[in-house]
């Protein structure tokens, strides 16, 4: 019998009993839009997020370490972002795009499999970036963090800055920090 290990690895996410284990351990925080529901984003870590991206039809945002792409696909279908994610793990990325189709939004949304140290995107070709249960698992933060910098546009930086009401001083102390 072969196993086709992309049909085993999207079984797990389609799985009731799976999504209902999160829904309960979650509770009130759950987040139902999640989908594939391994997500371990919350309803409260939704609304940070989108409180500080500003998504909108103008915004073109990175997911780094998008998995099965349901922010991503969030922001695409909700407020009309374009948005590009990458993930390590291929079977992730391959259900992120099947799952881009159905979405209605996938005209918005690009998925690759690769390195969120190392993405080979343009510099500064992104209004903002977000990573949702991925940073803790990369083994080289500080490179992961310098390629958030290089890949976010210079006036959107400037501007989160000044939204965030962070010093002139605390902004050079982040560039030479990170």
């Amino acid at each position: 019998m072969d196993l086709d290990p992309y049909r085993a690895f999207r079984s797990l996410f389609a799985s009731k009993t799976v999504r209902s284990a999160w829904a309960k351990s979650y509770g009130e925080q759950f987040w139902e839009a999640s989908e594939p529901s391994q997500s371990q984003a919350t309803v409260d870590d939704i609304k940070f997020i989108t409180q500080r991206l500003h998504p909108s039809a103008e915004t073109k945002l990175a997911d780094l370490g998008c998995g099965g792409g349901c922010v991503g696909r969030y922001f695409a279908s909700g407020f009309g972002a374009d948005v590009e994610g990458i993930d390590a793990d291929p079977l992730a990325i391959r259900m992120a795009e099947d799952l881009a189709v159905t979405s209605g939004a996938g005209h918005r949304l690009r998925f690759k499999a690769g390195d969120v140290s190392k993405t080979g995107w343009r510099g500064s070709s992104f209004d903002g970036a977000f990573s949702m249960d991925v940073l803790l698992f990369v083994a080289d933060k500080r490179a992961a963090l310098h390629e958030i910098a290089r890949i976010r546009s210079k006036a959107w930086q400037r501007f989160r800055w000044h939204k965030l009401g962070v010093t002139r001083r605390e902004r050079s102390f982040a560039r030479t920090s990170i």
